[in-house]
């Protein structure tokens, strides 16, 4: 055997000591994982548990992709560590997807499959009632639903339709510019997980305005109390001569300032917001 032969045979050993060293450690990954289910469950003194944390799981992959300098290409790193999320947080607790994607049916499969792996139930919806029921009903942990403007109609106003335990809760695609990506438009998460702060975040604004208020002007009330802010949608309802609008605002607002944001923002409008709440937190993406 030559000395090529030789150092391959020897890499490929080296290989194998890696392969069992993995192996070793996403067992004890595994025990962690099945010990801080039955932590929670323990203060939650049995009810059921969700094993959904959105902020937790933003972090973990920006950490991820930040440190990262190896050969192993970005998707790749993501798909692993997806797969691996998913499945710890199916050790937990019951785990599933639920989603509509009839805008672009074969991009959403493979998207979903991508982003949450191959061992979660995931079920495709045939409307986004169906996701917001699936959610209400318990069904799913997760449902998935696209930007109001990939949709008409009531399927573009499901915004308006959310239940008060039910919120945004992250956005898919998490990572820009991710080759592996082929989504033409954003898709929220509605989860009954309330997310916490990442350092990097945006918040969801339902407003309530006379019929007046444009989309830019609520924007820039935002922009006065130092918000960087975007309408997503609006919607006119005629019966009660209302306005409502779907705002999406860089920022994270704690529980302890929610009241006084909303009064500043009330008062920048000088009388023309008739009501607001925030109905989403979630992490910001990540940009390759």
């Amino acid at each position: 055997m030559n000395i090529a032969h030789q150092n391959i045979d020897s890499l490929r050993k080296m290989i194998d000591e890696k392969d069992t060293q993995i192996h070793k450690i996403l067992v004890e990954r595994a025990k962690l994982v099945t010990k801080i289910g039955d932590a929670k469950r323990a203060l939650s003194d049995g009810q059921n548990i969700i094993s959904f944390r959105p902020a937790r799981e933003a972090k973990i992959l920006r950490s991820l992709l930040a440190q990262d300098s190896g050969d192993l290409p970005k998707s790749v790193l993501i798909s692993i560590w997806r797969e691996m999320i998913s499945s710890f947080c199916a050790l937990q607790s019951d785990f599933s997807v639920a989603y509509w994607g009839d805008f672009e049916p074969d991009n959403m499969r493979d998207m979903v499959r991508y982003y949450f792996g191959h061992t979660i139930s995931v079920k495709r919806c045939q409307n986004v009632t169906a996701v917001l029921q699936h959610l209400s009903e318990d069904k799913t942990t997760i449902g998935i639903v696209p930007a109001p403007n990939l949709s008409v109609g009531v399927e573009a106003n499901w915004w308006l339709n959310l239940s008060s335990n039910t919120y945004i809760s992250g956005v898919l695609p998490f990572v820009k510019n991710d080759p592996a990506n082929k989504l033409q438009g954003n898709y929220y998460f509605l989860s009954k997980v309330y997310a916490e702060e990442t350092g990097d975040d945006i918040f969801m604004l339902h407003v309530n305005t006379i019929p007046e208020v444009s989309r830019m002007s609520l924007v820039s009330y935002l922009n006065i109390l130092g918000y960087d802010a975007q309408s997503l949608a609006i919607s006119d309802d005629l019966n009660n001569g209302t306005r409502q609008h779907l705002i999406e605002v860089k920022g994270y607002i704690s529980d302890d300032k929610s009241d006084s944001f909303q009064r500043a923002f009330s008062d920048a409008a000088d009388g023309k917001i008739l009501a607001s709440h925030i109905i989403g937190q979630y992490p910001a993406p990540y940009e390759l």
